[in-house]
């Protein structure tokens, strides 16, 4: 099992949440890019993580968020958190 760590995402329905908005605009600024992945990133993760490719992945925490420097997966229980 895999589970995907995109951070906020801007949805219809996290729109109507209080402030939320203000929460995307605060989380972008601390991104060390500028921007915030996307749906789409997130949906290209889950084809990766259902192709052969990621056959040898196991249990790993997939950290889907905008960075300068290139991450690939995190293993579950790693100290280091965005």
């Amino acid at each position: 099992m895999h589970a995907i760590s995109p951070g906020p995402l801007k949805t219809r329905a996290a729109s109507g949440l209080k402030d939320f908005d203000l929460l995307l605009n605060e989380a972008a600024q601390r991104a060390p890019i500028g921007e915030l992945v996307d749906i789409m990133d997130v949906g290209f993760t889950c084809a990766f993580l259902a192709t052969p490719y990621a056959r040898r992945l196991s249990g790993a925490d997939a950290v889907r968020r905008r960075r300068r420097e290139h991450h690939g997966l995190k293993r579950s229980g790693d100290d280091a958190r965005d």
